[in-house]
């Protein structure tokens, strides 16, 4: 956290290395939301480039009332809310995620783990892209209500609402695939 607020002061005094370090502390972990949500290796590695320089653009408006994290993961959450919506404007048809993308933590070896990962991993993909977005931020990036809910620019009685509804949804989902 320190750290965090040394590097943006000096990338604000005009130090390249130090947004660079910026950006190798948090790529991958904007990498794998924007992934996430945007579902196109491609296109997410697009999205954090984008998000990064935005990032730089706009580091002076970074007051430190929260985490670098949190205001950079907003950045790409709205970047990659944004894309995907434009995206299903402009298609009919909705492409369908190729497993082998996957983050290693979501691939199992043990037959039985893989097949609940399958089943998690086709629940998730039926969710609506915010609603997976706060699922993946709270389980899988370890953010709090309170860091979501800055990050989605909801309030986090809200995003409590979203997230229960979520994981619900979720709990529906995988019994319906059980079923099936």
């Amino acid at each position: 956290m320190e750290n965090e607020r040394l590097y943006v002061k000096q990338a604000l005094e005009g130090d390249a290395n130090a947004f660079a370090r910026i950006v190798q502390l948090y790529k991958d972990r904007m990498y794998g939301l924007a992934l996430r949500i945007v579902r196109s290796p491609h296109d997410a590695e697009d999205l954090v480039q984008d998000a990064f320089v935005k990032a730089y653009e706009n580091l002076h408006r970074f007051k430190g009332k929260s985490q670098l994290s949190t205001w950079l993961y907003s950045i790409t959450y709205n970047a990659a809310i944004s894309f995907t919506r434009k995206k299903r404007a402009a298609s009919t048809g909705a492409n369908r995620p190729d497993p082998s993308c996957l983050p290693a933590p979501w691939q199992g070896s043990d037959g039985k783990r893989e097949a609940q990962l399958r089943q998690l991993e086709q629940a998730l993909e039926r969710l609506r892209d915010d609603d997976r977005a706060i699922i993946l931020l709270h389980y899988r990036q370890g953010c709090g209500v309170a860091e979501i809910a800055k990050i989605v620019g909801m309030s986090a009685s809200n995003v409590k609402v979203r997230l229960h509804r979520a994981r619900k949804k979720l709990q529906d989902l995988m019994s319906m695939n059980r079923h099936e």
